[in-house]
Parts: C-alpha cells; structure tokens; sequence
C-alpha cells in the first residue's frame, strides 16, 4: 500500500511534521516524523512516495497503518489540522494504480502500469466500468441460453 504525493509548487516542500490518516475524522492519526528532511522533502514539481505498511520501523516514509484493499479515506494534514488534500476511494485492484491526471489535476482516473515516483500523464488504464447487468434472468434453462451483458459506463 502506497500513495504518493505530488508537489505541484515550484519550490521544495518538507512533509514532516505533517499528518497523514486513513480515517477523515482523525486527521493526527500518524505524523510523518520530522527527523530526516532529506527524506521528507519533495523537490519542485515532484513526487515522494509514503508506504502505509504499518511497519514504521523501516523508516520515516513507513506509516503505521494499512489501506483497505477495499476503498475507505486517505487524507494529508498541516500541522495546525488544516486539510491539504484528501482522498475518498473505491476498491482498489492489484497492481493498477489510481491517481490524478494531469499530476495534481482534480480528475482521477485508473492506470494499468503504476508509475511511482513519476508523472501520471502516461499509461492510463481509464476509469473502472460500472458493475455488468444481465438481460435474462437468473434460473435453470433445459436449453442452451445466449447472456447479454451491459454496463452503465459509457464507451463499453
């Protein structure tokens, strides 16, 4: 479990101090330790991976939590409790990776090809399609029977 954060400024930005949780309505969950700037700073324009591992022992981008596989919050807190961003998701897949495009855009769509620690601008995978629904109903046929399946999203 990763997020990665993009800085979208053009000057550096120290994360540490700073708070990261997967539950919104306890935003000082986990404070990314302050100890190494030199892992915590996100240069101009790039990017800086956090692992929600729950093993911070292996270092100050480890936090002491995991994300649900099947989709909840995850959310970046100043000091003073103020959100910089925050993030409500839905399932997630393996090895398809979900963020914004363009990189700090408002829009998120799926990638097919995990970038970590690059631009988001390549590789999409697009947005998931909505659950199929069948035309026929469900039951025991004597004969063969053809299935037709259809999603609300639109394209497929």
């Amino acid at each position: 479990d990763w997020i990665e954060i993009f800085n979208a400024e053009n000057f550096a930005v120290d994360i540490g101090g700073m708070f990261v949780t997967d539950d919104l309505s306890e935003p000082d969950k986990w404070q990314i330790p302050d100890s190494d700037p030199n892992q915590t700073t996100i240069p101009a324009g790039g990017f800086l991976i956090l692992w929600f591992d729950g093993d911070p022992d292996q270092g100050v981008l480890h936090v002491d939590t995991k994300l649900s596989a099947g989709g909840e919050d995850v959310g970046l807190f100043a000091l003073d409790g103020t959100q910089i961003d925050a993030l409500s998701f839905g399932p997630q897949t393996a090895n398809i990776s979900y963020g914004r495009v363009p990189d700090g855009g408002t829009i998120f769509q799926f990638f097919d090809t995990p970038t970590p620690g690059l631009s988001n601008s390549s590789s999409s995978g697009g947005d998931a399609a909505a659950p199929p629904t069948s035309l026929e109903e469900s039951g025991f046929y004597n004969n063969p029977l053809g299935v037709t399946l259809s999603t609300t999203t639109a394209g497929l």
